[in-house]
């Protein structure tokens, strides 16, 4: 009942809804996406779900911002698996969590640690959040065929920014955890229970440890850009695999 209604109110169908989506949480960044595609035209718009559908060469595309969190960005994504979004890419950011990385650097997310609490009404703690191995290796290749700099790692996705406490902190580095976010655990629970393949590259545009905020910086804009380019570098890479339909 409650998908019908949502999917029927939104307009959302496999018409209009991509076998791959590219995803962000800010409408800014929907704009960075936007402007890789041909002939977008709007889906729909609700609360902080604006979706666009279009081509990248001859690819359809689907680019969607989902919000500031994992509550947002799950109700938005789970309708989309419900008439597409096989391959699914976050295009996104995260803060550091070690004094050794920069605002700028780009990360390519290998894990996520579950601290945020909307992944475990979908599956017990037990289950592991990994994205998908075809979305990462495809971010991979494409980043070293754009010659781009980029790092690998685990992601502590959570749900509340003021309790990144200096202790957990401490625990996570010691563990080698050195990225946190905020969506990163529950789009890869979601999207494999549902038998889909996500992944995700991420912008770093703060540092915990250093206290550094760059979010209006040159170097975490133009990682952004780096990020979006690598995205569609990979879709490129997916249709050259024959992993999508009509490949």
């Amino acid at each position: 009942m409650y998908y019908s209604y949502w999917l029927e109110k939104l307009k959302l169908g496999k018409e209009n809804i991509s076998q791959v989506v590219l995803c962000c949480g800010t409408p800014k960044r929907l704009e960075l996406l936007l402007k890789y595609l041909s002939d977008p035209y709007l889906v729909c718009e609700f609360l902080a779900m604006k979706t666009f559908t279009g081509k990248f060469g001859e690819i359809p595309v689907t680019i969607t911002s989902t919000g500031f969190g994992s509550p947002d960005s799950v109700f938005s994504l789970e309708l989309l698996f419900k008439v597409g979004g096989d391959y699914t890419i976050r295009v996104g950011s995260a803060g550091a969590l070690s004094k050794e990385l920069n605002i700028g650097d780009l990360l390519i997310v290998t894990g996520a640690v579950r601290g945020e609490g909307t992944s475990n009404y979908y599956a017990p703690l037990e289950y592991p959040a990994v994205p998908d191995p075809i979305i990462t290796n495809s971010l991979i290749e494409a980043a070293e065929k754009l010659k781009i700099k980029y790092k690998l790692g685990f992601v502590w996705t959570i749900d509340a920014i003021f309790k990144e406490t200096l202790d957990r902190v401490n625990l996570l580095n010691s563990l080698g955890v050195k990225y946190v976010d905020m969506i990163c655990s529950s789009l890869f629970i979601t999207s494999s229970i549902y038998g889909k393949k996500a992944g995700a590259i991420l912008a770093i545009s703060d540092n915990v440890k250093t206290n550094e905020i760059g979010f209006n910086s040159k170097e975490f804009q133009e990682a952004e850009e780096k990020a979006s380019l690598i995205a569609f570098e990979s879709v490129k890479i997916l249709k050259k695999r024959g992993v999508l339909n009509g490949s």
